[in-house]
Parts: C-alpha cells; sequence; structure tokens
C-alpha cells in the first residue's frame, strides 16, 4: 500500500473491510509508521521535495487514519503515530523533516480531541535518533546528494563544493555515532499504546543514559535564545560556507556566545535543574498556605525558602559555581534589556524595503499602512490588485510612492520568482536593500477532521506552508546581502 495513494488506500481498507467480516472480528488499532527522511540546508533542493516529505509523513498520515476510522469507530480501539522528537525540537539541517513531523503532531493532537467522544485513543511516539535503515550512512548520503544536485548553481556557488564534503562526512559520522541501537524500546512503547487500558498521549523514547532523558526534557522547556545559542556554538567548529562573509556581532549576541563558551553544558543543565526545583518548591509551598496567611506571610515563606536553598546550594557547591550562575543571569537579563534597547533606537527606516504577502486585507493590510507611516519603501502583495484593500493602501500613504502594490500568488513559483526580479531591478535602481520580508498570506477552513477530503489539507498546506516556504527561499539572496 502506498500512502500517498488514495485509490490503494481504499482499496486496502475494502479488502480489510471484507476479511474482518468473515472472521467475525474488528480493527482494533491503526499504526501509521510510514515515512521518509531528507536533510540538508533549507535552500538546498526545490519546493518539490517539501511536498514529497509532505505527502508521505503528513498527507499519508492523514489518509490512512480518515478512511479507517469508521473501523476504528467500531471497535473504539487506537490511532497510533509515528512521529519523531524533530518535531517538537527542530535540529539544524532536518527542517523539512522536522515541519512535516510537527503538522503530523498538530494532527495527532486534533484527531485526539475530536475522536475521543466515540471512545477513540489516539497517542503520537516521539522517538530521537534510532538505528534504522533510515537512519543509516547509505541513506543519508543518497539523500543529501539529492539535495545538493537539485539545488540551484547560485546555492552551490554560495556554499561550495568544500562545505558539502565536509557535510556529507559529518553525518556518517553522526548516524554511527548518535543513534539508539535498541529500537524495541522505540517497539515496547507501541505495544503499550496499543494494548494498555489506559495509554498515554506521548510516548517519548530517547536512547542512552538518563542524562540523554534529562536534556530532551529541559531543551523542550528552555527559552529558544538559549537552546538556538547552544546550537549556533556547536557551529562554530564547522567550516563556513565559501559565500559567508564574517558578521560583526552587536553586543547580545557576543555575550551569549561567550557565555556558551565558558559554561560546559552538563553545567548549564545543572543550573537549570537547581533553579526549576527551587523556583516550583518555593511557589508550590508558598500556595499551600495561600487561604491562610497574609501575601506577606506568603512573601516570609518565599524568601525563607529561598535563603534556606541558596545557603545549602553554597554549602554543597563551589563559590565559582554558584557565582557562574549568578553572572549567567544577570547577563542574560542584561543583555535582552540592551538588545531591546538598540532596536528601539537605532534601526531606521532609511534606504531599508520590506515585502508583506497577503495584504488583501487583515493583518498584511494594516501592516503595510503601518511600515509605510514608519517610512520603509513597502512591497505589499495581493491577489487582485483592483480590490478594495489593494485600493486603501495606495490612498492611505502617509509617505507618496513608498508603497507599491503587486500581485503575487504565494502557490505560483512562476509568479514569486517574477516579483523577486520587480524588487531586485527596483532596489538596485533606488541604491535600496531588502530588510525584511513578513510571510502574512495565510487561507482558514474549519470543521472535523474527517470531514472534506484530502485535497483542502493539501490546499491549505500549499498557502500556509509552501507558500511561506517558496517565498522565503527565492528572497533569501537579498536578505543574505542585507543581513536583514
Amino acid at each position: 500500500m502506498d500512502v500517498t495513494s488514495d485509490e490503494e488506500v481504499k482499496a486496502v481498507y475494502e479488502q480489510i473491510q471484507k476479511d474482518l467480516t468473515q472472521n467475525g472480528e474488528q480493527l482494533w488499532a491503526v499504526v501509521n509508521n510510514a515515512g521518509i527522511l531528507t536533510l540538508g540546508p533549507l535552500d538546498w533542493g526545490t519546493v518539490d521535495t517539501y511536498k514529497l516529505i509532505f505527502e508521505v509523513n503528513t498527507f499519508g498520515m492523514v489518509r490512512v487514519s480518515r478512511t479507517f476510522l469508521p473501523l476504528i469507530r467500531q471497535s473504539k480501539g487506537r490511532i497510533v503515530n509515528l512521529v519523531s522528537m524533530a518535531g517538537r525540537l527542530t535540529p539544524e539541517n532536518l527542517g523539512i523533516y522536522s515541519m512535516s513531523k510537527h503538522a503530523a503532531i498538530s494532527f495527532s493532537d486534533g484527531l485526539r480531541r475530536e475522536t475521543r467522544k466515540w471512545g477513540i485513543k489516539v497517542s503520537t511516539i516521539e522517538p530521537t535518533a534510532y538505528k534504522t535503515p533510515m537512519a543509516g550512512p547509505d541513506y543519508f548520503t543518497r539523500e543529501l546528494e539529492k539535495q545538493w544536485n537539485e539545488s540551484s548553481d547560485d546555492v552551490k556557488q554560495l556554499y561550495g563544493q568544500a562545505y558539502y564534503e565536509h557535510f556529507k562526512q559529518r553525518k556518517d559520522r553522526l548516524t554511527v555515532a548518535k543513534t539508539g541501537k535498541n529500537i524495541y524500546e522505540v517497539i515496547d512503547k507501541i505495544i503499550d499504546a496499543i494494548r494498555s487500558p489506559n495509554p498515554q498521549i506521548r510516548y517519548v523514547a530517547v536512547p542512552g543514559k538518563a542524562y540523554n532523558k534529562i536534556a530532551i526534557f529541559l531543551a523542550q522547556l528552555m527559552p529558544l535564545e538559549i537552546y538556538d545559542s547552544i546550537f549556533a556554538h556547536k557551529s562554530t567548529r564547522e567550516p563556513k560556507p565559501s559565500g559567508l562573509q564574517r558578521l560583526s556581532l552587536d553586543f547580545w549576541v557576543t555575550a551569549k556566545m561567550s557565555l556558551t563558551k565558558i559554561f560546559s553544558l552538563k553545567c548549564f543543565i545543572t543550573q537549570y535543574i537547581l533553579a526549576f526545583l527551587g523556583l516550583y518548591l518555593a511557589v508550590n509551598v508558598s500556595c499551600c498556605f495561600g487561604g491562610l496567611v497574609s501575601w506577606v506571610g506568603r512573601m516570609f515563606v518565599v524568601s525563607a525558602l529561598a535563603w534556606g536553598l541558596t545557603k545549602k546550594i553554597r554549602k554543597r557547591l563551589n563559590k565559582e559555581f554558584l557565582t557562574s550562575f549568578v553572572v549567567s543571569a544577570l547577563a542574560w537579563g542584561l543583555t535582552k534589556k540592551i538588545r531591546k534597547r538598540l532596536n528601539k533606537e537605532f534601526l531606521t527606516s532609511y534606504k531599508r524595503a520590506v515585502l508583506v504577502t497577503g495584504c488583501d486585507s487583515g493583518f498584511g493590510n494594516a501592516l503595510a499602512l503601518k511600515l509605510n507611516e514608519h517610512g520603509f519603501r513597502v512591497y505589499a502583495t495581493v491577489l487582485d490588485t483592483e480590490s478594495e484593500g489593494a485600493k486603501k493602501l495606495i490612498s492611505g500613504q502617509r509617505f507618496e510612492g513608498k508603497t507599491k502594490v503587486v500581485r503575487m500568488d504565494v502557490t505560483s513559483d512562476e509568479e514569486v520568482k517574477a516579483v523577486y526580479e520587480q524588487i531586485q531591478k527596483d532596489l538596485t535602481q533606488n541604491g535600496e536593500q531588502l530588510w525584511a520580508v513578513v510571510n502574512n498570506a495565510g487561507i482558514i477552513t474549519l470543521g472535523p477532521l474527517d470531514w472534506g477530503t484530502v485535497d483542502t489539507y493539501k490546499r491549505i498546506f500549499e498557502v500556509n506552508t509552501f507558500g511561506m516556504v517558496r517565498v522565503s527561499r527565492t528572497f533569501l539572496p537579498l536578505i543574505r546581502q542585507s543581513k536583514g
């Protein structure tokens, strides 16, 4: 059965339905395990690669679940969806795969809530990397070569052959060193989701020692700035793409990268655990006394607990460790304020242009007018240049001639490319740079997940997801030039 084919899925459904009727049995569970993977930077390959990954990992899951839902309703059974921890934590160079798994997680959440009234239980299995053929070096190398060969000449020149060769070698090492060997850790969780009277909503499978499990847990809680900084620090050990110029980092980026280098990951996780447990204990104990003592009393309890906790920490840990924790916290808060102040006071609209998609109405229309008030040159894309929204953009300008309304359908490669060439020409003539791209274009539908057809899913994704991908990839060269 090819999960991307409506006809094959329907034929298998009819065959299974016939067999179950003859044997007097019921379909108790559907396990959506089919999936494929690709890797590489998000601007490698083509948009068709995104569509292929989604066709299997997301729409395939949707197609199978919707088709077999009548049989699962009869048995009040289970739907078990194999997703991935990459759907919650997006690793570098696995963006396309992570996008498809994130969508699969969202589908599973919606399906679980909608089918609960039928007595159906939906669970997700979320493993990290395990040693399967799809996580092997041969598969990775083949997919990486495919992505690189399908990339445009401009992208190949930007990254360079040396970067590609190093990337391929590094991925070979990772597949051998960092994948879990015992795949039955995952299989056992699937069996539990099928057989348990009360299955879990999420089953997370992490190979290796307890340290790995703690790291994954904390990674889901930590601020995205810190999570990104850790990966940025790791990427400093890799060769730079040939087209990448060394940037002069602003203060807050420099400070955070320095802190990441000074303090190891284990030290950071220990600090995070201590801070989390201390705050959790203080808040919960104070809440227990909420009905008995006044606000001042609760503050006294929290202060006493915090003092006792820090006193014990000081005894058990050396002063340097505690000092590093305090310095980290202060530096984080200070650099965050500095960044806000710098962005607020020094960022001007001089010789800067902004592209906003979906300006026919709503957020896009209001944003384009506001950006014009701030003095930016605005390229506002609409589906109909004669619509009321388009006319409002022209008549509502504070700075005449700085807003240009252009037609662009984000689902069309040709239209997006034509607008790119037009904007590139205008910017060159005006001596300006494209500072920002705002992907605002989107559509919505509503109703239970088993209403309509799979084509409705595809139409929504074509605009809201692939449209965003198409526009971002197309205009990325101009954004690279402006470092916007």
